[in-house]
């Protein structure tokens, strides 16, 4: 008879839900375990612990990781501007033999990223009536497609 592996899936069940909220999908985790995918699949199955660790892992990476994921990537897309602190030294020493360390804050500008831009537009336009679309080459074949439909819904109206 096989060994039972439950032991070996319960001593990471508290890393399972971090890891599922942070992304890694469940293969990785299976990898990661060192367990097959029918074994894991039956333990998901039989043990309501593990049910649950992996729904709510799933509901934290689709209510709070895929938010900040968008976040992020709408600041890139709009381009930013952020502080940004360095230390420099310098070797004036002060009576006491101390070293003078200066913090000095510059402002570094990030410029609008393109292909973020085009993510955004694809991914919030996807449910559209006009889904973006940032090849030209199927715009050109989309416009034609359209002139000879109405080129054949005119033919049908008015004959040859």
């Amino acid at each position: 008879m096989a060994k039972s592996k439950w032991p070996l899936i319960q001593k990471y069940l508290p890393q399972i839900k971090a890891w599922i909220a942070k992304g890694v999908y469940e293969y990785q985790i299976i990898e990661k375990i060192g367990i097959t995918k029918p074994t894991w699949e039956k333990y998901k199955k039989e043990n309501k612990e593990l049910r649950e660790i992996v729904d709510s892992g799933k509901f934290l990476r689709e209510y709070e990781l895929i938010p900040t994921l968008q976040n992020a990537l709408v600041k890139i897309a709009l381009g930013y501007t952020e502080d940004q602190a360095e230390v420099k030294e310098t070797h004036n020493m002060d009576e006491n033999g101390k070293v003078s360390i200066h913090k000095v804050i510059t402002k570094k500008t990030y410029p609008p990223d393109r292909e973020a831009v085009v993510k955004l537009l694809k991914n919030f336009t996807r449910d559209k009536v006009r889904p973006f679309d940032d090849n030209p080459a199927d715009l050109d074949i989309k416009r034609k497609k359209l002139e000879m439909e109405e080129k054949a819904e005119k033919i049908k109206v008015e004959g040859f």
